[in-house]
């Protein structure tokens, strides 16, 4: 009898246990509070590590019983993955709130992510539940994350699978066509757990006749007249720091290139299994191309497609197989 594929991929062997509020000191002495997911057994487990600006915090929600994987609510905004899935069959799973997010200390910056990611991993492969071994794994910001920390090439990482991350801030996010699309990153002001009072980076690039001036031209630009959250923002920078800014920067240049993941892609080495859907196009699908196409030097790369379930899944090996490869 065909057996399901259920029953031949790995089956869970163990319990979670879930060590809460963790701190972990970075090479500047800022401190990071973190989750730590393992198994309830005695050994040494590879670990994964899951980076995201939305911090911890939401990743311990369980998924939603109503709805599941609901193709509008995903999993109820639990996009490190799942951890009862992969500590149960052997792994650490490490979850922290990044700098300046939810519990940990400093100040929030995306450049943060590599330095900070690389001392997480090596601190990761020291401790006494790890084998040395440590992959990153989520989606979205989890995913951008990824491609920042995997670049700078910590030598406790071995593999990443970046699920949804697109890889241009200007092109993929906040400007596509050169047309800014600011309902998400409005949103987003609500969804982020940062600590403090932010304070839009434009106050610190540009003097404050330059903004001024820039102000001025917007508030007479009629699609800024239009639109009556832009115009009133403009009044009111600090109600909405992200949107401001991208107000501040029309064009694509070095405020979005230090946000972005491409210029990071070649330094990548490890095997990276790459995936989006294709009703993803909006943001991380163009990424995943990106990607592909960009990430490392090896020639070893394979690419799945699957239309039934709209995802396009790409791995580049390098030097190790994944299980698709085989």
């Amino acid at each position: 009898m065909k057996k399901d594929w259920h029953e031949l991929i790995s089956q869970p062997r163990y319990d979670v246990q879930l060590e809460e509020d963790v701190w972990v000191t970075m090479r500047d002495g800022v401190r990071l509070c973190v989750d730590i997911y393992r198994p309830r057994a005695q050994g040494k487990f590879p670990a994964l590590a899951s980076f995201s600006w939305y911090g911890k915090g939401s990743q311990k929600l369980p998924t939603c019983p109503v709805y599941g994987m609901d193709t509008s609510r995903g999993n109820g905004g639990h996009e490190c993955g799942e951890q009862g899935y992969y500590v149960s069959r052997g792994y650490v799973q490490v979850i922290p709130d990044v700098r300046g997010i939810g519990k940990s200390e400093g100040e929030f910056a995306h450049h943060d992510w590599a330095k900070d990611g690389c001392d997480l991993i090596g601190w990761i492969t020291e401790q006494p539940w790890s084998n040395g071994n440590v992959g990153m794994a989520g989606m979205s910001s989890f995913a951008i994350s990824q491609y920042f920390i995997a670049a700078e090439q910590p030598p406790g990482l071995k593999a990443i699978f970046p699920f949804e991350g697109f890889t241009d801030r200007y092109r993929h996010s906040y400007y596509h066509g050169g047309i800014l699309g600011h309902h998400f990153a409005i949103r987003m002001r609500n969804n982020i757990p940062r600590r403090g009072t932010p304070v839009p980076a434009s106050f610190n690039e540009f003097s404050k006749e330059e903004i001024d001036k820039k102000i001025w031209e917007l508030k007479n630009n009629l699609d800024i007249q239009c639109n009556g959250w832009l115009h009133l923002l403009l009044e009111t920078p600090e109600v909405n720091p992200q949107v401001f800014d991208l107000l501040m920067h029309p064009y694509d240049g070095p405020y979005y290139e230090r946000m972005s993941p491409y210029p990071r892609l070649k330094k990548i080495m490890v095997p990276t299994y790459l995936g989006a859907r294709w009703n993803g196009w909006a943001i991380h699908l163009p990424g995943a191309f990106d990607a592909y196409q960009s990430v490392g030097t090896s020639k070893d790369k394979k690419s799945y497609y699957s239309f039934r379930r709209r995802n396009i899944m790409a791995c580049t090996g390098h030097s190790m197989k994944c299980r698709m490869c085989v």
